[in-house]
Order: structure tokens, then sequence, then C-alpha cells
């Protein structure tokens, strides 16, 4: 068992100051409310029924912070700025001209980004595919629903548009048909390694 100590002084007109261990408080007020200031640096307010033995005690104006192991779980952890996801290549625009003899048009595509570069290369290995060497502050991404079908055999068709522009003004735009939830996860992760 350690030692205590604890002394109040009464000051008047419901003052008190109370000195402890840890240091000097201070409270004021009646029987049934006091604000009392604790050596602690907490602010705290009283209501009792006097002679009931019920109180209510609040603590005001601090907030209570979280352990430092808590805020390191808290955080997030950082963001890769390696992602890849399959799509269809719908279209491909160059500079405003639609290419419509490349060899990855309709074809199933990986796109790779890895380190800020972008690379399309078709799942049918003999095709090949594009290597183009922007960086993630070059890409826009765009995410469009489209209703598709007729009568009974409809059906919603989910664009993603990738326009890559270099400093000098070349643009290329690729259009791939996606999953949609494909295209959902592609956005957010793009939204975050962009921060």
């Amino acid at each position: 068992m350690g030692f205590r100590f604890r002394k109040s002084v009464n000051l008047g007109g419901g003052v008190r100051l109370t000195a402890g261990k840890k240091g000097v408080g201070i409270s004021a007020g009646t029987k049934g409310l006091r604000v009392s200031h604790g050596a602690d640096g907490k602010t705290r307010v009283t209501a009792s029924i006097p002679g009931t033995g019920i109180s209510y005690q609040e603590t005001i104006g601090s907030k209570a912070k979280a352990p430092k192991q808590e805020q390191k779980l808290q955080q997030k952890p950082p963001v890769s700025s390696n992602y890849q996801f399959k799509g269809i290549v719908r279209n491909k625009v160059v500079d405003g001209e639609r290419q419509s003899l490349s060899v990855l048009l309709g074809q199933l595509c990986t796109v790779y980004i890895n380190n800020g570069e972008i690379n399309i290369i078709s799942d049918n290995s003999e095709l090949g595919g594009d290597i183009l060497p922007y960086h993630l502050n070059q890409i826009k991404p765009e995410k469009n629903v489209r209703d598709r079908g007729f009568w009974i055999f409809k059906y919603k068709e989910v664009e993603l548009k990738l326009t890559l522009e270099t400093d000098s003004g070349w643009q290329t735009v690729y259009t791939l048909i996606v999953n949609e939830q494909v295209a959902d996860q592609f956005m957010e992760w793009f939204e975050r390694v962009k921060k």
C-alpha cells in the first residue's frame, strides 16, 4: 500500500481548494450542484439530490483521446501504386481518331498499372498490347452505365473510360467494358492513390 495525501480548504462562498498527491484542484457550488476543476486538468459538473445519495457527474470541455495503439489501428494502410483489372476493349481513340485496326479492339485484356506506367495487354498472348508510360496524374478515369438490349432482354453495360494525356497534349482514350464491381473498386483505388 502506498501513502496518500489529501487536504481540503474551504475558501468561503462555496469555493473549496483541494490539494493531493497529483496536484491542486478547485471547486465551486452549493449542495446539489458543483463544478470542479481537478489536478488532472478535467472539469466536472456534479448534480445531486441532497440526503438521497443519488448524484450525476459529467466531464465537460475535454474529449478523451484514443490510446496511441488504437490510433495506429485506425490509420489506413498505405495504398499500393500497383493495380490490375480485366476488361474488354470496346474503343481506342488516339488524338481524336478511332483506331479501328487496333488488335486490341474486342479483346479481353488485362490493364496493369505499375508505379504510374499503364500497360494494356491482350489475354491472347499472340496479340501483345500497348505499353504507355503515363503517370497517374495523367490518367482520368470515368465510369458510365448504359442500358442495352431490347424488350425483355435488357441489361446494363458498364464502360470504364481511361483518358491518358501527356504534358504536351497528346491524348489516348480507351473505352473498356468491365464488371460494375471492377469499375467501382478501380475508381475507389484511383481516388485513394492520388491523395
